[in-house]
């Protein structure tokens, strides 16, 4: 009985993991086709604009094209970030590579990335789960942290991935704690468990928080 209500919960979260990546590929594609060429369209009609003589105004149309083509680098990333297409073609570690570029050019903390061990490439539905999982415990160090750096660690080693996330933040806190269980964090340990691995969060220790994952590559 046990073991059926196991694989019963394992079916819904693939499914679940299923409807999010349609969502996610859904919304890229309506950034990349619609909101990506308006944008696009807005810049050559900027660049058609010629200031009579006037130094302020010039730097201003200046500044203001430089920050859209900004806006508009910062939409490629994203559409590429929730796209799990991209992943699929390019692999796990190249995904997280952009990804890692991209939030580095928010200048909100300095995020590096490190790969020990021979890489593997695994079955690509997993793949995504494990991209889904660190972009949660990135989401979370941006939302919450107040992090100054944070370093993703991706150790392949005898048939099985270890991932850690690291930041020098502030911690959940005793008093976060509760609440935290109801964030996004308790997602990650579901999903590691649906890839038959385990997550364990430790903060405070003494500084920011450590969430390690460790999942089998294959059955």
């Amino acid at each position: 009985m046990n073991h059926m209500m196991a694989g019963f919960r394992s079916q819904l979260l693939y499914a679940e993991v299923r409807a999010q990546e349609a969502v996610f590929r859904m919304i890229s594609r309506e950034i990349h086709d619609n909101i990506g060429l308006t944008l696009t369209t807005i810049k050559l009609f900027l660049n058609r604009i010629r200031p009579l003589g006037q130094d302020t105004e010039a730097n201003y149309l200046k500044g203001a094209i430089s920050m859209l083509g900004r806006v508009m680098e910062q939409l490629r990333h994203i559409c590429r970030s929730m796209n799990g297409d991209v992943l699929e073609d390019q692999g796990l570690v190249n995904a997280l590579q952009q990804e890692v570029e991209r939030l580095n050019q928010l200048n909100q903390f300095q995020l590096t990335l490190r790969v020990e061990g021979e890489q593997v490439n695994f079955d690509s539905s997993k793949e995504i789960i494990v991209l889904r999982m660190i972009q949660e415990s990135l989401n979370n160090i941006l939302k919450h942290a107040k992090a100054k750096t944070v370093e993703i660690i991706l150790q392949f080693a005898e048939n099985r991935l270890t991932l850690q996330v690291s930041d020098d933040g502030i911690g959940i806190g005793a008093i976060q704690e509760k609440k935290t269980k109801g964030s996004g964090l308790i997602n990650l340990c579901k999903r590691a468990e649906l890839l038959d691995g385990h997550c364990i969060i430790t903060s405070n220790t003494p500084n920011g928080t450590i969430i390690n994952i460790s999942i089998p590559l294959k059955p």
